[in-house]
């Protein structure tokens, strides 16, 4: 999927749900149990 094909308001809701993640990675690396991951 090209990044064009998404309206503004979608590709924001995206790039929202993929911080979540990364953020929630960083943080199980950080206070979680590294081998969970």
């Amino acid at each position: 999927m090209e990044a064009d094909a998404l309206d503004p308001l979608d590709r924001l809701i995206a790039e929202r749900a993929c911080e979540r993640l990364v953020v929630e990675f960083v943080r199980t690396l950080d206070l979680g149990e590294p081998g969970d991951v």
